[in-house]
């Protein structure tokens, strides 16, 4: 049947996948460490604070195109019919000419000969989400058919990885967008965003507070005629264990509903991380038809979510 770009369609999300630095280190050998334990007198508990590894790359681009290339596998889609590349990142990987020949490789080997390419910053933690939602409005308006999202995210030299909110890894995380189901499959039933500007101008990176979270969260949950309780997990930020889960429930989320496992293991993987969760999540047990996720970010002073549904695999 031919494509037809006047009709609203659904957008479903499939071929969850990452990739992970390839130098795995401990907290302590964060930069940062030191100086940020002694200034905030935190104790060096790591099991309290969920201080683990962070994960450490040379090479951006390459963790961009494994991501892809396991997305695109997953997904079963002829990389000739991506119709459009969106590359998210919250610090992007170059500048100028490197930034161009870099991403352009990265299309070039995983055989996206037809995909346009577009790229999502100046979100923060939230870019890889709100790249998703735009991805799926594309979709929605019958715009694009399918849409590739790769964020890739490595930390610049110079700026620390060890916060007092945060340890940071280098990853890249990509999903597919299309107007099709294919294999197991979410539906995006609503997203939603938001910024504070007062956050954005004072230069405020994490805001624990959670008052942009909780208004976000609130649209979406109006916008998708859904309850919190309705949701089965939730999947954000990597932040610290103690800020984790009080901003959880400062949104009104419960302790079942959280995703935990991943602070301590990989660290916060910038705007990768709600990617990174639920692809554990999901790939660690079965899940159940109309089971609902909501993926959050936040970081300097913007805020992004997706509700998605659990369609299953049609060809189950």
């Amino acid at each position: 049947m031919p494509w037809d770009r006047t009709m609203t369609h659904e957008a479903y999300v499939c071929g969850f996948h990452y990739e992970l630095g390839e130098s795995s280190r401990t907290y302590a050998e964060a930069s940062g460490f030191r100086d940020v334990v002694a200034a905030r007198k935190l104790p060096d508990m790591p099991a309290l604070w969920g201080w683990g590894s962070f994960h450490v790359t040379e090479d951006a681009y390459e963790l961009g195109r494994a991501a892809g290339k396991k997305t695109l596998d997953a997904s079963g889609i002829d990389p000739a019919d991506v119709e459009l590349t969106l590359i998210a990142s919250s610090y992007l990987p170059d500048a100028d000419d490197l930034l161009y020949q870099g991403t352009g490789k990265v299309l070039r080997s995983l055989g996206l000969t037809r995909s346009l390419l577009e790229g999502q910053t100046l979100a923060g933690c939230a870019t890889l989400l709100s790249a998703l939602e735009g991805a799926a409005q594309l979709v929605r308006a019958g715009v694009r058919k399918d849409v590739l999202v790769i964020g890739i995210d490595k930390m610049p030299k110079g700026i620390d990885r060890f916060w007092d909110y945060g340890l940071f890894s280098d990853a890249a995380a990509a999903c597919l967008v299309s107007s099709s189901r294919r294999g197991g499959s979410l539906r995006v039933e609503a997203s939603a965003r938001g910024i504070e500007l007062d956050e954005i101008v004072g230069g405020v990176r994490f805001n624990a507070k959670n008052a942009l979270h909780v208004r976000v969260l609130s649209e979406l949950m109006r916008g998708a005629g859904c309850t919190i309780q309705q949701v089965s997990r939730v999947f954000n930020n990597n932040v610290y264990l103690p800020i984790k889960s009080q901003k959880d429930l400062l949104a009104g989320f419960k302790k079942p509903q959280m995703f935990l496992d991943n602070v301590a293991r990989v660290g916060h993987c910038l705007a990768c991380d709600s990617f990174i969760n639920f692809c554990d999540y999901a790939g660690s047990r079965a899940l159940a038809p109309g089971e609902r996720f909501v993926l959050q970010a936040d970081g300097n002073g913007h805020c992004a979510m997706s509700l998605l549904r659990w369609e299953g695999d049609p060809c189950a």
